[in-house]
């Protein structure tokens, strides 16, 4: 995550732009990564769309983490189905 905060216009200022004004980089990275995730929901909330409550985290073969899924929906039924479906790994999500 370190080389997606380092420098200018990178791929988290596409992923979230303003998150430098939101999120302070000197912290522990757990919490930068929270804070991070935070406000790009807030982003997408302000596009009147709903992220889901269920953020699961997606593993490799070896364990190592590659990605969170976080399911973006504006109809209250694509949140029901994604309930349904979504614990894509035996193991905790994000939140």
């Amino acid at each position: 995550m370190h080389k997606f905060l380092s420098g200018e216009n990178t791929a988290m200022d596409q992923f979230a732009p303003g998150w430098r004004d939101k999120v302070d980089v000197g912290q522990r990275q757990d919490i930068v990564r929270r804070k991070t995730l935070e406000y790009w929901l807030d982003l997408i909330r302000g596009l009147d769309m709903t992220p889901a409550q269920g953020i699961e985290l997606v593993t490799g073969s070896k364990k190592q983490n590659l990605y969170w899924l976080v399911f973006v929906a504006r109809h209250d039924r694509a949140q029901e189905f994604w309930e349904k479906i979504r614990d894509v790994n035996p193991q905790r999500g994000l939140f």
